[in-house]
């Protein structure tokens, strides 16, 4: 069995986040990263079975949930 996913994202920080995460998604064939425009950056998805799937989105989550917190506190202290 072979899935495959696309998630779209849209948050005020994609810019930035798009330009940090950009070089781990490279690295991978995995997961691919694309900002079409500026208000969305869209994440595709590809696993040989349902556990890589759920480690690919864990992964990505988490990276996404620390740099937003990041950016937030960053923009709390200005």
């Amino acid at each position: 069995m072979h899935l495959n996913a696309k998630i779209s994202i849209d948050t005020p920080f994609n810019d930035i986040i798009y330009r940090s995460l950009i070089p781990d998604m490279v690295s991978t064939s995995k997961v691919q990263l694309s900002a079409s425009n500026k208000d969305v950056l869209e994440f595709s998805f590809s696993a040989k079975d349902i556990s890589s799937m759920r480690a690919s989105f864990n992964t990505l989550f988490q990276l996404l949930k620390l740099s937003t917190e990041i950016l937030e506190y960053k923009d709390y202290d200005k």
